[in-house]
């Protein structure tokens, strides 16, 4: 992997050992890359390990943070290792699989179904507060895996109403919250 400088709220993200964190700020701040190259990194040391990357719809992950990630993440330029895409069919999820046996799943919350009976130990949620709080707890019940690392849930967002549920669940103290600006 290349040398990168991380620095302020991205440095906050990379070394957060939080059950539930949300990285919120202005767009362009580098939110859902820090996100993604944490959970990268993660993927590419830690055999064996399964995460999940969603947003509300597996159609807006597809248009947007997966483009993210084969460019800025996976392209050559930061992976260390051949990251190898699998489409998906009737027996197996979409994902991308790591030479060590890792394997990143994608998807949408949209078809929350395809999730209930997985294990992970890394979800990141794009987009966090297009999703509802019911949403996010099924997702809290999915950080079940068992291998050599710890388990947490990100979510990154531009900033929304005070009132809105990621909000009220950062200011109770139940998230880690981490402004990128």
């Amino acid at each position: 992997m290349r040398d990168i400088e991380i620095r302020g709220a991205a440095r906050d993200v990379m070394k957060s050992r939080a059950p539930e964190v949300l990285v919120s700020g202005s767009a362009g701040t580098g939110k859902t890359t820090t996100a993604l190259l944490k959970l990268h990194i993660t993927l590419a040391t830690v055999p064996k390990t399964e995460a999940l990357l969603l947003r509300q719809t597996l159609a807006s992950l597809s248009a947007t943070t997966l483009i993210g990630w084969e460019r800025s993440i996976i392209d050559g330029s930061l992976a260390d290792a051949k990251v190898v895409w699998h489409g998906g069919s009737a027996r197996q999820a979409p994902s991308y699989t790591y030479p060590n046996g890792s394997r990143l799943f994608v998807g949408g919350l949209d078809n929350p179904g395809r999730v209930l009976s997985a294990q992970y130990c890394r979800i990141l949620v794009d987009e966090v507060n297009q999703v509802s709080i019911t949403g996010w707890e099924t997702l809290l019940t999915r950080l079940r895996g068992s291998y050599g690392t710890y388990k947490q849930i990100v979510g990154c967002c531009n900033p929304q109403s005070q009132s809105h549920w990621v909000k009220e669940r950062a200011d109770l103290g139940t998230m880690h919250h981490i402004v990128s600006d």
